[in-house]
């Protein structure tokens, strides 16, 4: 086992498994070990003090040379852990893990949760997120689905990109992105049918959709260890198609004079906005 031979932990932050055969003032001799334990065969390797941090014995006993050029934290195999890194400011372990619910989504009767995944740079977030709507009606912020008979908001679904120029390197990060955003809604169509001077309306189960494009901003501020908070404010767009089109360019022109302009909408804003509190890992 791994577990019962030298380690030798390098200034370049890779670790060695090994038997020490020799200690010299200038270099130490090694022989690497399989995943076995068992010594490679003409294998000796001469590695110089200033190359290592400290060598820790199979016995438990630890012998430092030098101080590390960077902070690693090792698995018990002796390789580096990349999820988490040391924070140089304040000594804590960083995490790049980051799960999330937008409480500001809670008005829209949406339970809004969010998943980003940090790079090691800390420069750069990609994520998911999904929503529920538990109402039966359209609410406010979705006046633009709200305006259709007998609509019902189903789900969202999303994938978001950040970027983060300050690298968190303060309790609180501004950070700018892009989210691309699915919403699934079901609704009653109008459907007109006319007969001479008199007109039968019907309505027919229809289901719509939007894709938007946004584009935010917000920031991101640690609270303690394992916790933050998170604004988001966005903008962007989405096209109209299907059904969804056709009934909302029809509630639009629906009371116009004889003589009035007749709207014919294409693409519609989308606007996004987030309180998130979450728990990073």
């Amino acid at each position: 086992m791994t577990n019962a031979q030298d380690k030798v932990y390098l200034m370049d932050g890779t670790c060695k498994i090994v038997k020490v055969l020799e200690i010299a003032p200038d270099n130490i001799t090694v022989v690497p070990l399989s995943e076995s334990g068992a010594p490679f065969v003409n294998a000796n390797e001469t590695i110089f003090k200033s190359e290592v941090i400290l060598i820790e014995y199979k016995s438990g006993f630890v012998e430092v040379y030098n101080i590390p050029r960077r902070t690693a934290i090792y698995n018990a195999n002796g390789s580096i852990r990349n999820d988490v890194k040391k924070d140089g400011k304040e000594g804590q372990v960083f995490s790049f893990n980051f799960a999330s619910l937008n409480t500001l989504a809670l008005c829209n009767a949406d339970i809004s949760a969010f998943f980003e995944r940090l790079s090691q740079s800390k420069k750069i977030g990609l994520g998911a997120m999904a929503a529920y709507n538990f109402n039966h009606y359209v609410t406010t912020p979705n006046s633009l689905i709200g305006i259709l008979y007998n609509a019902k908001k189903n789900y969202d679904l999303g994938v978001f990109a950040n970027l983060y120029p300050a690298h968190f390197k303060r309790r609180t990060t501004f950070y700018f992105g892009i989210l691309f955003k699915y919403t699934s809604f079901d609704f009653s169509k109008v459907v007109e049918e006319r007969s001479g001077n008199s007109v039968n309306i019907k309505y027919v189960p229809a289901s719509g959709s939007q894709m938007a494009t946004i584009v935010d901003v917000g920031t991101h501020t640690n609270i303690g260890r394992n916790f933050f908070f998170k604004t988001i404010a966005g903008i962007g767009g989405f096209k109209l198609k299907g059904d969804y089109k056709q009934q909302f360019n029809y509630f639009i022109n629906k009371d116009n004079e004889p003589l009035d302009p007749v709207a014919n909408y294409t693409i519609l804003p989308k606007i996004y906005l987030g309180i998130n509190f979450g728990f990073s890992f």
